[in-house]
Protein backbone atom coordinates (compact mmCIF):
# COMPACT_ATOMS: atom_id res chain seq x y z
CA UNK A 1 0.00 0.00 0.00
CA UNK A 2 1.42 3.36 -1.07
CA UNK A 3 1.97 5.89 1.62
CA UNK A 4 0.02 9.14 1.11
CA UNK A 5 1.60 12.56 1.39
CA UNK A 6 1.36 14.09 4.80
CA UNK A 7 -0.33 17.45 5.24
CA UNK A 8 3.06 19.01 6.02
CA UNK A 9 4.53 17.70 2.74
CA UNK A 10 1.57 19.02 0.76
CA UNK A 11 1.89 22.45 2.36
CA UNK A 12 5.64 22.55 1.71
CA UNK A 13 5.09 21.60 -1.95
CA UNK A 14 2.40 24.24 -2.38
CA UNK A 15 4.66 26.78 -0.72
CA UNK A 16 7.50 26.01 -3.15
CA UNK A 17 5.14 26.26 -6.12
CA UNK A 18 3.88 29.58 -4.80
CA UNK A 19 7.39 30.98 -4.50
CA UNK A 20 8.29 29.83 -8.03
CA UNK A 21 5.08 31.37 -9.40
CA UNK A 22 5.74 34.63 -7.57
CA UNK A 23 9.22 34.81 -9.09
CA UNK A 24 8.32 33.88 -12.66
CA UNK A 25 4.79 35.23 -13.15
CA UNK A 26 5.74 38.95 -13.30
CA UNK A 27 8.33 38.20 -16.00
CA UNK A 28 5.82 36.20 -18.03
CA UNK A 29 3.18 38.93 -17.71
CA UNK A 30 5.71 41.62 -18.72
CA UNK A 31 6.68 39.65 -21.84
CA UNK A 32 3.04 39.20 -22.82
CA UNK A 33 2.35 42.92 -22.32
CA UNK A 34 5.40 43.85 -24.42
CA UNK A 35 4.20 41.57 -27.21
CA UNK A 36 0.74 43.13 -27.13
CA UNK A 37 2.23 46.64 -27.32
CA UNK A 38 4.52 45.60 -30.17
CA UNK A 39 1.49 44.39 -32.12
CA UNK A 40 -0.39 47.60 -31.37
CA UNK A 41 2.58 49.68 -32.53
CA UNK A 42 2.63 47.87 -35.87
CA UNK A 43 -1.11 48.47 -36.18
CA UNK A 44 -0.58 52.19 -35.50
CA UNK A 45 2.19 52.28 -38.09
CA UNK A 46 -0.14 50.72 -40.67
CA UNK A 47 -2.95 53.15 -39.83
CA UNK A 48 -0.62 56.11 -40.35
CA UNK A 49 0.75 54.67 -43.60
CA UNK A 50 -2.74 54.02 -44.95
CA UNK A 51 -3.81 57.52 -43.96
CA UNK A 52 -0.88 59.13 -45.78
CA UNK A 53 -1.51 57.00 -48.87
CA UNK A 54 -5.19 58.00 -48.81
CA UNK A 55 -4.31 61.68 -48.50
CA UNK A 56 -1.89 61.58 -51.43
CA UNK A 57 -4.25 59.47 -53.55
CA UNK A 58 -7.13 61.91 -53.00
CA UNK A 59 -4.95 64.83 -54.00
CA UNK A 60 -3.31 62.91 -56.84
CA UNK A 61 0.26 63.50 -55.69
CA UNK A 62 2.98 61.07 -54.67
CA UNK A 63 4.93 63.16 -52.18
CA UNK A 64 3.94 64.71 -48.86
CA UNK A 65 5.39 68.13 -49.70
CA UNK A 66 2.84 68.55 -52.50
CA UNK A 67 -0.20 67.82 -50.29
CA UNK A 68 -2.54 70.36 -48.73
CA UNK A 69 -1.29 69.17 -45.33
CA UNK A 70 2.22 70.36 -46.09
CA UNK A 71 0.79 73.76 -47.02
CA UNK A 72 -1.03 74.17 -43.68
CA UNK A 73 -0.15 77.17 -41.55
CA UNK A 74 -2.48 76.68 -38.59
CA UNK A 75 -4.28 74.14 -36.41
CA UNK A 76 -7.63 74.45 -38.18
CA UNK A 77 -6.07 73.46 -41.49
CA UNK A 78 -4.37 70.40 -39.96
CA UNK A 79 -7.58 69.49 -38.11
CA UNK A 80 -9.64 69.58 -41.30
CA UNK A 81 -7.24 67.31 -43.17
CA UNK A 82 -6.86 64.84 -40.29
CA UNK A 83 -10.65 64.44 -40.10
CA UNK A 84 -10.71 63.59 -43.80
CA UNK A 85 -7.85 61.13 -43.41
CA UNK A 86 -8.47 59.23 -40.15
CA UNK A 87 -11.50 57.90 -38.23
CA UNK A 88 -11.51 60.51 -35.46
CA UNK A 89 -14.01 60.20 -32.61
CA UNK A 90 -12.71 62.92 -30.28
CA UNK A 91 -10.28 65.81 -30.05
CA UNK A 92 -7.88 66.46 -27.21
CA UNK A 93 -8.74 69.75 -25.51
CA UNK A 94 -6.64 71.60 -22.95
CA UNK A 95 -8.72 70.20 -20.07
CA UNK A 96 -9.37 66.83 -21.67
CA UNK A 97 -9.99 63.84 -19.44
CA UNK A 98 -9.76 61.35 -22.28
CA UNK A 99 -5.96 61.28 -22.24
CA UNK A 100 -3.45 60.28 -19.55
CA UNK A 101 -2.43 63.31 -17.50
CA UNK A 102 1.13 62.14 -16.81
CA UNK A 103 3.62 59.82 -18.51
CA UNK A 104 6.67 58.25 -16.87
CA UNK A 105 10.08 58.01 -18.52
CA UNK A 106 13.16 55.86 -17.96
CA UNK A 107 15.18 58.78 -16.60
CA UNK A 108 12.74 59.11 -13.70
CA UNK A 109 10.98 62.12 -15.17
CA UNK A 110 7.21 62.50 -15.26
CA UNK A 111 5.58 64.79 -17.78
CA UNK A 112 2.28 65.76 -19.35
CA UNK A 113 2.38 65.05 -23.08
CA UNK A 114 -0.99 66.12 -24.46
CA UNK A 115 -1.86 69.15 -22.36
CA UNK A 116 -0.08 72.50 -22.73
CA UNK A 117 2.33 71.06 -25.28
CA UNK A 118 3.28 73.71 -27.82
CA UNK A 119 5.16 71.13 -29.90
CA UNK A 120 1.89 69.43 -30.86
CA UNK A 121 -0.24 71.38 -33.30
CA UNK A 122 -3.25 69.04 -33.22
CA UNK A 123 -4.13 65.89 -31.27
CA UNK A 124 -7.04 63.49 -31.57
CA UNK A 125 -8.42 60.06 -30.66
CA UNK A 126 -9.31 57.47 -33.30
CA UNK A 127 -12.07 54.86 -33.21
CA UNK A 128 -9.70 52.21 -31.81
CA UNK A 129 -8.90 54.41 -28.80
CA UNK A 130 -5.37 55.38 -29.86
CA UNK A 131 -4.28 58.98 -29.27
CA UNK A 132 -2.32 60.87 -31.93
CA UNK A 133 -0.50 64.18 -31.89
CA UNK A 134 0.82 65.89 -35.02
CA UNK A 135 3.98 67.76 -34.10
CA UNK A 136 4.31 71.33 -35.33
CA UNK A 137 5.98 71.71 -38.72
CA UNK A 138 7.02 74.42 -41.17
CA UNK A 139 4.91 75.18 -44.22
CA UNK A 140 6.10 73.17 -47.22
CA UNK A 141 7.52 70.39 -45.07
CA UNK A 142 8.50 67.09 -46.66
CA UNK A 143 8.30 65.06 -43.44
CA UNK A 144 6.15 64.83 -40.32
CA UNK A 145 6.63 63.67 -36.75
CA UNK A 146 3.61 62.09 -35.07
CA UNK A 147 3.37 61.02 -31.43
CA UNK A 148 0.93 58.28 -30.50
CA UNK A 149 -0.29 56.53 -27.37
CA UNK A 150 -0.93 53.22 -29.07
CA UNK A 151 -3.34 51.84 -26.45
CA UNK A 152 -5.04 55.08 -25.51
CA UNK A 153 -5.64 55.91 -21.86
CA UNK A 154 -4.70 52.40 -20.68
CA UNK A 155 -1.54 51.75 -18.69
CA UNK A 156 1.44 51.68 -18.61
CA UNK A 157 1.46 55.31 -19.90
CA UNK A 158 5.21 55.17 -20.26
CA UNK A 159 7.64 56.55 -22.82
CA UNK A 160 8.86 53.92 -25.32
CA UNK A 161 6.21 51.47 -24.10
CA UNK A 162 2.80 52.71 -25.19
CA UNK A 163 3.97 56.26 -26.01
CA UNK A 164 5.69 56.13 -29.38
CA UNK A 165 7.09 58.40 -32.07
CA UNK A 166 6.60 57.89 -35.81
CA UNK A 167 8.32 59.62 -38.72
CA UNK A 168 6.38 60.21 -41.93
CA UNK A 169 8.72 60.49 -44.91
CA UNK A 170 8.09 62.51 -48.05
CA UNK A 171 6.97 59.37 -49.83
CA UNK A 172 4.49 58.55 -47.08
CA UNK A 173 6.39 55.66 -45.51
CA UNK A 174 6.30 55.41 -41.72
CA UNK A 175 9.34 54.79 -39.53
CA UNK A 176 8.69 53.67 -35.95
CA UNK A 177 10.92 55.26 -33.30
CA UNK A 178 9.35 54.21 -29.99
CA UNK A 179 12.78 53.94 -28.32
CA UNK A 180 13.25 57.66 -28.90
CA UNK A 181 10.54 58.30 -26.30
CA UNK A 182 12.28 56.39 -23.49
CA UNK A 183 13.67 59.52 -21.85
CA UNK A 184 12.33 63.07 -21.69
CA UNK A 185 15.64 64.40 -23.00
CA UNK A 186 15.54 62.34 -26.19
CA UNK A 187 11.78 62.67 -26.56
CA UNK A 188 12.20 66.43 -26.78
CA UNK A 189 15.07 66.27 -29.30
CA UNK A 190 13.55 63.98 -31.89
CA UNK A 191 15.22 66.04 -34.63
CA UNK A 192 18.39 64.17 -33.69
CA UNK A 193 16.99 61.01 -35.27
CA UNK A 194 17.17 61.02 -39.05
CA UNK A 195 13.97 59.82 -40.75
CA UNK A 196 13.86 57.87 -44.00
CA UNK A 197 13.65 61.10 -45.94
CA UNK A 198 15.65 64.32 -45.70
CA UNK A 199 14.98 67.53 -43.77
CA UNK A 200 15.12 70.94 -45.35
CA UNK A 201 18.25 71.99 -43.48
CA UNK A 202 20.71 72.59 -46.30
CA UNK A 203 22.36 75.97 -46.46
CA UNK A 204 20.59 78.11 -49.08
CA UNK A 205 22.26 77.67 -52.44
CA UNK A 206 23.40 74.12 -51.69
CA UNK A 207 20.90 71.74 -53.23
CA UNK A 208 20.15 68.27 -51.96
CA UNK A 209 21.86 65.46 -53.84
CA UNK A 210 20.50 61.98 -54.24
CA UNK A 211 23.27 59.42 -53.77
CA UNK A 212 22.50 55.72 -53.50
CA UNK A 213 18.87 56.47 -52.69
CA UNK A 214 19.82 58.79 -49.81
CA UNK A 215 19.27 62.53 -49.90
CA UNK A 216 22.40 64.28 -48.75
CA UNK A 217 23.60 67.87 -48.64
CA UNK A 218 26.94 69.48 -49.48
CA UNK A 219 26.69 72.13 -46.75
CA UNK A 220 24.38 72.61 -43.77
CA UNK A 221 22.64 75.80 -42.83
CA UNK A 222 23.55 77.71 -39.66
CA UNK A 223 22.85 75.77 -36.46
CA UNK A 224 23.29 72.38 -38.12
CA UNK A 225 26.29 70.10 -38.40
CA UNK A 226 27.29 67.68 -41.13
CA UNK A 227 27.06 63.94 -40.50
CA UNK A 228 28.81 62.25 -43.39
CA UNK A 229 27.65 59.01 -44.91
CA UNK A 230 30.05 56.03 -44.79
CA UNK A 231 32.79 56.21 -47.41
CA UNK A 232 34.60 59.18 -48.87
CA UNK A 233 31.58 61.29 -49.75
CA UNK A 234 31.96 64.99 -49.06
CA UNK A 235 28.21 65.25 -48.53
CA UNK A 236 25.97 63.92 -45.79
CA UNK A 237 22.83 64.78 -43.87
CA UNK A 238 22.42 67.71 -41.49
CA UNK A 239 21.51 67.50 -37.82
CA UNK A 240 21.13 70.19 -35.13
CA UNK A 241 24.42 71.18 -33.47
CA UNK A 242 23.27 69.86 -30.10
CA UNK A 243 22.86 66.31 -31.39
CA UNK A 244 25.47 63.68 -30.61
Amino acid sequence: MKKAFTMAEVLITLGILGVVAALTLPTVIAKVEDKVLETQSKKTQNILANGMRLLMAKEEVNELEYTSLSACENKECVKDIMHKTFSIIAEVAEDSKIVPQIYKFDDGEEKSVWLDNEDIIYSFVTNDGAIYGVKAFDKGTSSLNIIADINGAKNPNRGAKDLCLYYVSNGGTIKEACAQMAKVETAETDACVVPDDYWDNCQPGFKWLEIKYKHVCAKCKSGYKMVKLPGKLVAGYCMPQGCK
